[in-house]
């Protein structure tokens, strides 16, 4: 839509530019010949003034918008980013729910697991930190825009939660080997942060 935009008013200012040389041509034959008249120059100057008009302000004016766009178009897709990661959490929450007997939506470890229990557990960390790992490298920026910073204070709030589970903090140095070491090293801190709280 942008360059469509800008395409137009670069059109425009052409036509302006061809028909101004056109008619100042002809204009300037026929004054040269004694039959011009200053209505006749008037329409030169107007022709010749219209063009720069639209070359100096639609130019800038096409850079604005295009910028503008730009950037709406980046939030959407930081948006639907947001959204999918969203729905991927929601999604392992239901896992979680499915394996209730396992006791995830406490902040206590869970005492007294079968090897089982403790096998699922571990199956549910790892895809949980599969998850965190995704949105830390998708959705965490240092420099972050009040919108950026809104979505991802969620992910980092979900972070805490989990890290208060001591269980989940005791599995965190097998959970996080191979991970990105970035997200890694944000992960241990919030975890020690909330273990000192």
């Amino acid at each position: 839509m942008i360059l469509g935009n800008f395409h137009v008013l670069e059109n425009v200012a052409s036509y302006l530019n061809f028909f101004q040389k056109n008619q100042s041509h002809a204009l300037r034959r026929n004054w040269d010949r004694g039959e011009g008249d200053e209505r006749s120059m008037f329409t030169i100057d107007f022709w010749q003034t219209l063009a720069n008009v639209v070359t100096v302000f639609g130019l800038p004016l096409a850079i604005y918008t295009f910028v503008l766009e730009q950037r709406k178009e980046r939030e959407n897709e930081d948006e639907e980013v947001y959204q999918l990661l969203s729905d991927a959490y929601i999604d392992f929450l239901k896992l979680v729910l499915r394996h209730s007997d396992l006791k995830l939506r406490t902040q206590r470890a869970t005492p007294d697991l079968s090897e089982e229990q403790k096998e699922r557990m571990q199956v549910l960390f790892e895809i949980l930190i599969s998850l965190f790992e995704r949105a830390y490298l998708t959705a965490y920026k240092e420099e972050m825009t009040p919108n950026q910073k809104r979505r991802w204070l969620s992910w980092d709030d979900f972070m805490r939660e989990w890290c208060r589970r001591e269980d989940f903090r005791t599995a965190l140095p097998q959970l996080l080997q191979g991970e990105d070491m970035d997200f890694a090293n944000y992960i241990r801190k919030v975890a020690s942060d909330v273990n000192t709280e």
